[in-house]
């Protein structure tokens, strides 16, 4: 811009320059879910060109850290669902998962669906004592020990996480038939 005060004085006005942010992003977890649940990551993200500072780059980019740290944790709160906690299961050597599903579904409430087939050393059996599986994460463990019948088994879990299916028959399957339960209990 060209400003004549005189013939004699030219005054120059220039515009400063502008400096715009580079695109931010920043991972945030709701933090009101229930202690039993967890929460998901939400990225909050801080587009490129949203903030201009007339002073530097670096002022351009604190804007948009700043929009972040602002924002980021109320969004993730406000558009977020808790989900359920899930355990771990490790198998013995022997047993041959088809599937496994350990979750805390409610406030200490533990629901666990499990399919396997299993090659029993000699010495363990179905009816006389059970199958020893394997155990589940410490998140899932009931503090006392727990027997629940589930149909033609009885799924017994210490409070160690060791999972024992035994049969409800004089015998069991034969050895690598597929085997599945559904069971539920308060921890």
């Amino acid at each position: 811009m060209l400003i004549i005060t005189s013939k004699k004085n030219i005054n120059i006005i220039t515009h400063p320059k502008s400096f715009y942010n580079k695109a931010y992003s920043k991972t945030f977890y709701k933090t009101d879910c229930p202690n039993w649940m967890v929460a998901q990551p939400y990225t909050y993200n801080v587009p490129e060109n949203t903030h201009m500072s007339l002073i530097n780059q670096a002022d351009a980019d604190q804007m948009a850290q700043n929009d972040a740290n602002t924002n980021g944790q109320a969004a993730a709160n406000a558009g977020f669902n808790c989900g359920f906690v899930s355990c771990s299961f490790t198998p013995n050597y022997y047993v041959n998962m088809g599937y496994s599903s350990i979750q805390e579904t409610a406030q200490n409430h533990i629901s666990i669906i499990m399919t396997f087939s299993a090659n029993p050393p000699s010495g363990m059996s179905w009816a006389n004592g059970g199958i020893s599986v394997g155990y589940i994460g410490a998140s899932c463990r009931p503090l006392s020990n727990k027997s629940i019948n589930s149909g033609s088994y009885t799924v017994l879990i210490d409070t160690s996480g060791y999972v024992v299916v035994k049969s409800n028959s004089a015998s069991g399957p034969p050895s690598g038939t597929p085997v599945g339960f559904s069971v539920e209990y308060n921890k």
